[in-house]
């Protein structure tokens, strides 16, 4: 069974902990470029966010196969990030 609510009782995606930690990974990411504003760093940063959304779109893909219909549905009602 899909799990579509947190001990909350808000929508949450089975790996909204995974997503939510991408995000931060971002945000630290953009933190030492705003500290350190080089092309180094912005590669770094590039790379990083590339990466990190490219992680969470083959863990949806597994997701989706694992779960099916039940899961596309359920993408549909629920945001991605945050």
């Amino acid at each position: 069974m899909l799990f579509t609510r947190d001990r909350a009782g808000h929508h949450a995606r089975p790996c909204l902990f995974w997503e939510t930690t991408y995000v931060a990974f971002d945000a630290i990411l953009g933190g030492q470029f705003l500290i350190f504003p080089n092309w180094i760093v912005l590669t770094y940063l590039l790379a990083g966010v590339w990466l990190f959304h490219r992680q969470v779109l083959r863990e949806e893909s597994f997701l989706e196969g694992h779960y099916g219909a039940e899961y596309a549905a359920y993408c549909q009602r629920v945001r991605r990030y945050l």
